[in-house]
């Protein structure tokens, strides 16, 4: 088995020369042929060992013996050791996704923090398999097809060439002690339920031959992956903006694309957001391209972990979920006066006989109003269902939602747009349209100039 490894580490240079190497250790059987793997071919490489062990304090008393063996075991090996507990506290069918991205951040930091080169985790080829039909039942397309990777930035696998009959041996044969963690054992959760009841039964049906034709189809779909990953690094810088809060893509470009590249360029993007491409499968491409091709120009579609893509007129863009923002007011101004509104914005009102220095220019935080068509008192407030407003030069009236949609406000601000009104109907949608009714003429006496700091329309 080690000749294997060997093997597998060069082939997909999975380890240089004295690399600095955190190992994921459990005290499972995998874990610990990893860390004695590891630790036998510790001088050939001249490695620097660090194990990593996570307690996340789920099977009570279990939890708390896998983490006194790995301490114990470390000590007999002398080999440095970081022990953190990290409990879970999520509903039960979020545990296991919960519990892994705790342990790779836990991992990072232990990397980081001892400068390694490399994360050594333990999968093995049954790993693979099990994944990969996992993948196919939720509903993948042909990325998903490429299962776990030996290699993916500083994480290792060298052992997923290996079947976990092959690593029972190489402990059995070397006397090697390990700990069992019986949730394993039982189907209480569905990789548990593919691995004990369904992958058997099919093993059976081809006469042996399920496992090693699903390990290699994720093998060839691997070195296909490559190809399709060298592309996308060339063409992602130039096709594709990125912020810090957004990742923005432009329709027209994504139109034209072949649909595989435009697939992968959505996986990118949900990577990086991410860190991993879990929870996203062929229902969310499915959307995402629905999204792409919509003619609604503020659609949106929700991702797992808080993600959303959404349309912004002739962009699509990847951010993360923000709560609807709070619909302001009413807030009724004084006039003459000033007022401090939702704490951080000023909003000045003047009465007026002389014309304005500006000549009564309208700006997107400024507005002139005749104060004698002007009825009741004075107030702003959010947008609401059935708005309307006489636009300026206009007959008719309009809703103010096409006004919005016209000056493609994007829909997730529509409710942060203030609007002025008095008793007799809406002077102003705020940084926009006034209203013709309200607007100063030759005749007018009296005028009402509004000014509202700019924070407030952001």
């Amino acid at each position: 088995m080690l000749e294997r490894i060997k093997k597998d580490l060069d082939l997909s240079n999975l380890l240089e020369r004295k690399d600095r190497v955190v190992v994921a250790v459990s005290g499972g059987p995998d874990s610990m042929a990893l860390l004695h793997a590891l630790k036998e071919l510790e001088l050939e490489y001249q490695l620097s060992l660090i194990i990593a062990h996570a307690n996340h304090q789920l099977r009570g008393e279990e939890s708390e013996r896998d983490e006194a063996f790995v301490i114990q075991m470390a000590r007999s090996l002398g080999i440095e050791y970081v022990v953190k507990k990290l409990p879970i506290r999520v509903k039960h069918s979020m545990i296991q996704a919960e519990a892994r991205r705790f342990r790779y951040q836990f991992f990072e930091e232990v990397r980081q923090k001892y400068k390694a080169q490399k994360i050594a985790t333990g999968h093995n080829a049954d790993d693979q398999v099990e994944t990969v039909l996992f993948r196919i039942l939720r509903g993948t397309g042909s990325m998903g097809l490429v299962g776990i990777r030996p290699k993916r930035g500083p994480i290792i696998r060298p052992l997923l060439s290996l079947w976990r009959s092959e690593i029972l041996d190489y402990l059995q044969n070397r006397s090697l002690p390990y700990v069992v963690d019986r949730t394993n054992l039982k189907s209480i959760y569905r990789r548990n339920e593919l691995r004990h009841q369904w992958i058997p039964e099919l093993e059976r049906l081809s006469e042996g031959r399920f496992r090693k034709a699903l390990w290699d189809l994720a093998a060839s779909r691997q070195k296909s992956e490559e190809e399709w990953e060298e592309r996308i690094e060339k063409e992602w810088n130039q096709r594709v903006k990125q912020t810090d809060k957004e990742i923005i893509f432009q329709v027209k470009e994504l139109r034209v694309l072949e649909k595989e590249l435009v697939v992968r360029f959505f996986h990118r993007a949900y990577q990086d957001w991410m860190g991993g491409d879990k929870g996203l499968y062929r229902p969310h491409y499915e959307a995402l391209g629905k999204l792409l091709l919509t003619s609604n120009p503020s659609a949106q579609v929700s991702l797992p972990r808080g993600l959303c893509a959404l349309r912004r007129y002739g962009e699509l863009l990847f951010s993360l979920e923000k709560e609807r923002p709070q619909k302001m007011g009413p807030v009724t101004l004084p006039v003459p006066g000033e007022i401090a509104f939702q704490n951080k914005n000023r909003i000045i009102t003047q009465l007026q006989t002389q014309h304005p220095s500006d000549g009564f220019g309208i700006s997107s935080n400024r507005a002139y109003f005749d104060w004698n068509t002007i009825q009741g008192p004075l107030t702003l407030r959010s947008r609401q269902p059935g708005d309307r407003i006489q636009p300026l030069g206009l007959s008719g009236k309009k809703k103010v939602k096409e006004i919005l949609i016209e000056a493609k406000v994007p829909s997730s601000n529509r409710d942060r747009v203030p609007i002025l009104e008095c008793s007799k109907g809406i002077l102003w949608v705020v940084g926009h349209r006034i209203d013709d009714r309200f607007k100063v003429t030759l005749s007018t006496k009296t005028f009402l100039s509004i000014q509202i700091d700019l924070p407030l329309l952001k």
